[in-house]
């Protein structure tokens, strides 16, 4: 079964949710300029991200921990709250406050961002106020502060406080270019660098236009500066003279700065239309890791994701630049490139392409609400997101090996709801035989995956554990020699622009916990990704939960739970996607886990794609998926299921390699309108598998109806049937007694006939002629199933398999390729059924051919 998600968005997928607009205004504003400093002779750039937060969870008291596992605090419980995709700041009463911090480790130089919105303006009095402190240690700290007053005026200040009891403005008031509106979404970024002096800067602008310069800078040398290190605040005010409010807020970042002087070389421009010839750029840090294979597609083709590095996409004028060896403070131009694509995002105007030379970034990229953007690499440089750092101060500690100061922290959290195991689809996601698999921590030796225990009793060679309350992090394997990385960031990508496109990047070694979704989610309609490589993820790489989305030559392989997931994703469009090698944390079969997963989705298109080697079932579609087309794929190799198609309707499966998968090949569970043409199925448990069971769509207190369409929907039965079995190849079935071709009915109400299952023109083909016993089963409703042996027989008492080919002993399909031999092929235009135009169409033949399996040749 597929999750419950809301009936507009998978959790943490927000559709339209942001609602974050920062704050505040003067009583009386007078339009200054932003006073002018000394110019600082220092550049200071991202040492390392310390708080990432988008507000992805729920917690009904307080804001609990975010995404990268940074604590709340905050001595008004009932007051804060996280849900649908903000944290809320409730001001009950005018003249009172509310101060939230967020425990990141103490740094000085540092630089903090929100986005914040109030769901009413002020209409009377002093307005509300939004801060963000900085270096914030004893009741002192540097603020920034949003003041909003009524008609949407607003201004944008800075101050030191000492002691929480003297308040000092540094310079004055700036009235902010802009008018704000009730649940516009508005940006705060706040700096403090140096010591001698302190440089103080803020700047506020409305999300989705471009980033301004800074509008309020300070020099603080005075012997009242604060120059210790500090954690981050946020803090909201309501004046006296006002009234109640509500303020939002999201996307809150904080990173400790270092300062940089190093100028930034030139890059030559490129020569359209060839691509250019790059400068060197060095990356931040060398990809170590190995490329991302691209598995071949059963002698077909290939599948997935052009290798890394290898993409040449043109490179369009005005296109804004990202390098390694940038300064967010920078043009963004190919001379003067951008630092981060975080800040690239957040400078870019809607439809600016942003280009990114080669290196590895360690970040978590928005694109934001409304702001269509592109990301590309640029022309044959490989491009990392990164979610992981090299750890290198081990130390032995008798039989284990420990690295001190060890920060990053992540929910474990079990299924898609924010720390509430045991609540959906019978609890929690994860198998007690692998307790560890919802815990997201991960670690690499020399690019060797090592494997996460409880305690540090268990830690022995090959294992890692994490002791959060003491920040340590130990090994069972001497590092000496040896590079060591551990995930640090959860998420890298949320793409929140409709329209967007994201094309020739590969992204790491991020630790998504499960009600993240994912480390790459899509949550607006009509985006575009291509030539994307999502590897080595704690749980899903890539979620999708919105419509008219296009997966081309996507590699999502390596992950802890899923490779792809998608719910609400009517029209997706999915081509040459590898979603291989997932499930390495070994949760439970189900109800999620495997290469890919939809639900909840209507019209849906996926061809020429691999699902191979997933530790549960390669493809399913559960939970009331209507019209999906299945065509020319491999599902091979499995721990469960090679397709499963659930309580759902309208399914074509052409033209498909389905083979080696432990259980099932194909499972029909009540779902309707099924056609299965010219598959190739060899070495599977059970080959096919039509089975019925109790539920019913006419019954509303089922799980599983799409909430989107009206009650009941039309078009969901979840009856089986009409069962269309046509020109299969069905060979080497691996289950003892097991049966070829099986037709069930647990509820035992319909027979096989009732559920319209047919089948003609297939080829048959036993290992010896007792393995497996039985040919098929066929369902007779209240009564035990028929049990036929042979196939001749199948045909004679149901009159099925009119023209069909019974075989016993070598396999009439070469195993690695899964090619059909030449004593089948010589025998389609006797047995196959002509393929109907509709058929053929999906299987790029000509309509009325003759052929037996899928089309390998």
């Amino acid at each position: 079964m597929s999750p419950s998600f809301p009936s507009t968005a998978m959790p943490g997928l927000r559709r339209n949710r942001k609602i974050p607009v920062a704050a505040a205004v003067l009583f009386s504003l007078v339009a200054l300029p932003a006073p002018v400093m000394a110019a600082d002779p220092t550049d200071y750039v991202s040492e390392s991200p310390l708080l990432r937060d988008t507000m992805s969870r729920t917690s009904e008291a307080g804001w609990g921990k975010s995404e990268n596992g940074v604590p709340y605090s905050t001595s008004w419980l009932p007051a804060l709250a996280v849900s649908g995709g903000t944290g809320k700041v409730v001001i009950p009463k005018a003249g009172s406050s509310r101060t939230i911090e967020a425990a990141i480790t103490p740094v000085a130089d540092t630089a903090a961002s929100y986005s914040a919105a109030v769901s009413a303006l002020p209409t009377s009095g002093g307005g509300i106020h939004s801060g963000l402190q900085v270096r914030h240690t004893a009741g002192s700290f540097y603020q920034g502060t949003i003041r909003l007053l009524p008609g949407g005026k607003a201004a944008l200040d800075i101050s030191r406080t000492n002691a929480g009891k003297t308040k000092t403005a540094l310079g004055a008031s700036f009235a902010l270019p802009f008018t704000v509106k009730a649940k516009q979404q508005v940006n705060l970024e706040v700096q403090a660098t140096g010591s001698s002096p302190v440089a103080i800067r803020a700047r506020a602008w409305p999300a989705g236009t471009p980033v301004p310069g800074w509008q309020q800078q300070a020099v603080d040398n005075s012997g009242a500066k604060l120059t210790a290190a500090g954690t981050v605040r946020i803090t909201t005010y309501v004046s006296g003279s006002s009234q109640p409010a509500a303020v939002e807020y999201d996307n809150l970042t904080a990173d400790e700065l270092k300062a940089g002087t190093a100028p930034v070389p030139p890059v030559p421009a490129p020569t359209p239309p060839a691509p250019p010839v790059p400068a060197p750029v060095p990356p931040v840090v060398p990809p170590e890791a190995p490329p991302v294979p691209v598995v071949p597609a059963g002698g077909r083709g290939k599948a997935g994701s052009a290798a890394v590095g290898s993409t040449s996409y043109p490179v369009p004028a005005g296109a804004l630049f990202v390098a390694g060896n940038g300064s967010d403070s920078a043009a963004g131009t190919q001379n003067a490139p951008l630092r981060t694509i975080a800040a690239a995002t957040s400078k870019a105007a809607a439809g600016t392409v942003i280009v990114v030379r080669g290196g590895s970034y360690h970040e978590q990229v928005t694109i934001p609400v409304n702001k269509r953007l592109t990301i590309q690499a640029y022309p044959k440089e490989a491009v990392w997101l990164e979610g992981s750092r090299v750890v290198d101060n081990f130390t032995a500690a008798g039989k284990v090996f420990v690295a001190a100061n060890w920060t990053p922290q992540f929910d474990a959290s079990s299924t898609y709801s924010w720390g509430k195991p045991g609540t959906e689809h019978g609890g929690s996601f994860v198998d007690p035989a692998n307790p560890m698999a919802s815990h997201p921590d991960q670690v690499w030796i020399n690019d060797t995956a090592q494997k996460q225990v409880g305690s540090l009793a268990k830690v022995t060679t090959g294992m890692f554990y994490v002791d959060y309350a003491a920040k340590k992090l130990y090994l069972g394997t001497n590092p000496a020699g040896k590079t060591v990385r551990a995930s640090a960031l959860a998420k890298a990508l949320s793409i929140r622009a409709e329209n967007s496109v994201v094309k020739g990047i590969g992204i790491r070694r991020y630790a998504p916990s499960v009600p993240h979704m994912a480390t790459v989610t899509v949550e607006k309609k009509g985006v575009s990704l291509e030539n994307v490589a999502i590897t080595d993820t704690s749980t899903t790489g890539l979620a999708v939960g919105n419509t008219d989305v296009t997966l081309t030559n996507i590699t999502s392989t390596r992950n802890g739970l899923l490779g792809v997931t998608a719910v609400y994703a009517d029209r997706l469009k999915v081509t040459k996607l590898d979603a291989s090698s997932n499930n390495l944390e070994r949760f439970k079969t189900a109800p999620v886990a495997g290469g890919m997963k939809i639900g909840r989705t209507r019209t849906v298109t996926i061809q020429q794609s691999n699902f191979r080697d997933n530790m549960a079932t390669g493809l399913w579609l559960d939970e009331s998926v209507y019209d999906a087309t299945l065509a020319s794929n491999d599902m091979v190799g499995n721990a469960s299921h090679g397709v499963s198609a659930e309580i759902s309707a309208k399914v074509q499966l052409v033209d498909n390699i389905i083979a080696n998968n432990k259980n099932f090949g194909v499972k029909i569970n009540n779902t309707s309108e099924v056609n299965i043409w010219n598959n190739t199925f060899s070495g599977n448990g059970r080959q096919i598998n039509v089975v019925q069971d109790l539920r019913r769509a006419s019954n509303q207190s089922t799980p599983g109806h799409d909430p989107r369409q009206a009650f009941p929907d039309k078009s969901m039965t979840w009856i089986n049937g009409p069962v269309t079995i046509r020109n299969n190849i069905i060979s080497g079935t691996t289950a003892a007694g097991n049966c070829m071709l099986c037709v069930e009915d647990y509820s035992r109400e319909f027979t096989a006939e009732q559920l319209k299952v047919s089948a003609q023109g297939n080829v048959y083909h036993r290992t010896t002629t007792a393995a497996p016993t039985w040919g098929v089963i066929w369902s007779r409703g209240n009564a035990n199933p028929h049990v036929y042996t042979s196939i001749a027989a199948f045909r004679d008492a149901t009159g099925q398999e009119e023209t069909h080919l019974e075989l016993a002993g070598t396999s009439p399909v070469n195993t690695s390729t899964f090619a059909a031999n030449s004593a089948v092929r010589d025998s389609a235009g006797t047995i196959a059924v002509p393929l109907p135009d509709s058929i053929a169409k999906l299987a790029r033949q000509s309509g009325g051919a003759r052929h037996l399996g899928a089309f390998t040749n």
